[in-house]
């Protein structure tokens, strides 16, 4: 082979293999399941809110939830990346491992919005995976957070 092929085919397949080590894998699970990571301190004040807001009933043969919520402590936060759907609730003054994470993943335009009261829900679509939404919820205090969540759950 000649050196110009030789080069053009080595450069086809570090493309190749670049472009395969970028793909995100497709999200794993129900689409009626969401998964609540947050310090368990802090989805102890929330899970009323969360829960009233996303496990409406519907009247099939027999009633069931629309969306089915499930807890899954900070130390499993790695297990929620092929997960469909997703929400990761921190404060922004703490010190926990989820609210360390919401505080890397959002601009500090974010943090501005929070602390004026004017935001505390952030939507990211595929974040980990292919057909996953993530919402991230950010405020104050837990008790801040409930009201907002109870206050917008039509949202």
């Amino acid at each position: 082979m000649e050196s110009n092929t030789k080069t053009v085919l080595c450069l086809c397949l570090l493309a190749l293999v670049v472009a395969g080590c970028e793909r995100k894998p497709e999200s794993v699970g129900s689409d009626t399941g969401v998964t609540v990571v947050a310090d368990s301190s802090l989805y102890a004040t929330i899970q009323p809110a969360i829960e009233a807001a996303l496990q409406q009933e519907i009247y099939t043969p027999q009633p069931e939830y629309l969306l089915e919520v499930h807890y899954l402590p900070p130390r499993e936060l790695n297990k929620v990346v092929v997960r469909p759907n997703v929400i990761l609730a921190g404060l922004l003054g703490a010190e926990d491992q989820i609210s360390k994470q919401v505080r890397n993943m959002l601009p500090a335009t974010a943090f501005e919005q929070v602390e004026r009261g004017e935001s505390f829900v952030f939507r990211k679509e595929d974040p980990w995976a292919k057909k996953q939404l993530l919402l991230v919820l950010v405020s104050k205090d837990a008790v801040s957070l409930m009201e907002q969540i109870a206050t917008n759950s039509d949202y």
